[in-house]
């Protein structure tokens, strides 16, 4: 099953922890996820939505 993401920002950090930056997330590559952590810098567009998770 395919994993969408309505937050582009957020969908980039999740693509950066798996490892993934290109091609269809599947539900089955999120199972790897224990904790996530998400720095913000001030030149990089904010999350705005966790939908989708």
């Amino acid at each position: 099953m395919k994993a969408l993401f309505l937050d582009k920002q957020f969908e980039h950090e999740i693509r950066k922890k798996i490892r993934k930056l290109s091609g269809d997330i599947k539900v089955e590559d999120l199972k790897s996820i224990i904790e996530l952590k998400i720095i913000h810098y001030s030149d990089e567009p904010q999350i705005a939505s966790l939908e989708g998770v």
